[in-house]
């Protein structure tokens, strides 16, 4: 199905990195960590019932233990919450960007300092990097959602960084693949701190 995420957080805050991956949530068992890990279930993506893909473990409320993970049935982008640190989890489609080749975004990142005012996530779509901005009160959908890079097909990998030394967060990433042919020039996308762009 195109499962690619992975995302680290210590969703009840004893102190041990718990994963989100795929379809599953594992709750870190802590000690020498050599028992197997419970293991939960997510839920399905509620408006068509796919297996979620979930990338990303972090705080909708950019504040306390991790309660919230982002994942994937492109194009539906989900917001899955915990009340009760991580037994359950309800979840909710905030976004939809387009379907890559293979299914679901291989990369995902969480950047709070990405624009002047706001948390977001940037993923790759099937054509291009998508930037999610999380709202204040996340239950209001959809997220307000951009692209911010162009590409023909998706752009596989890509990283976030500052590069040139404004204090402003930019992205690096080849100029994508399409019909199995990948463009291997790499290319740097400035950030324009609050322009068209972002």
């Amino acid at each position: 199905n195109g499962d690619f995420g992975l995302g680290f957080g210590d969703v009840n805050g004893d102190g041990y990195q718990d994963i989100a991956s795929g379809h599953y949530f594992y709750r870190n068992p802590g000690g020498n960590m050599s028992v197997p890990w419970p293991r939960v279930n997510l839920p399905h993506d509620p408006s068509n019932g796919g297996m979620l893909d979930a990338s990303l473990l972090f705080s909708a409320s950019g504040g306390g233990n991790p309660s919230d993970i982002l994942a994937e049935y492109l194009p539906d982008v989900v917001w899955l919450h915990t009340n009760d640190q991580g037994v359950t989890w309800t979840p909710k489609v905030v976004a939809q960007i387009p379907r890559t080749g293979h299914g679901n975004s291989r990369t995902t990142y969480l950047v709070t300092n990405l624009s002047p005012s706001s948390t977001n996530v940037l993923l790759s779509g099937g054509d291009g990097i998508y930037r999610l901005q999380i709202p204040i009160n996340p239950n209001s959908t959809p997220w307000p959602t951009t692209k911010i890079t162009s590409s023909i097909g998706e752009q596989k990998g890509f990283g976030v960084g500052d590069i040139n030394g404004d204090g402003h967060p930019d992205i690096s990433t080849n100029g994508g693949e399409s019909s199995g042919t990948l463009n291997k020039n790499l290319y740097w996308w400035t950030n324009p701190w609050g322009g068209n762009g972002l």
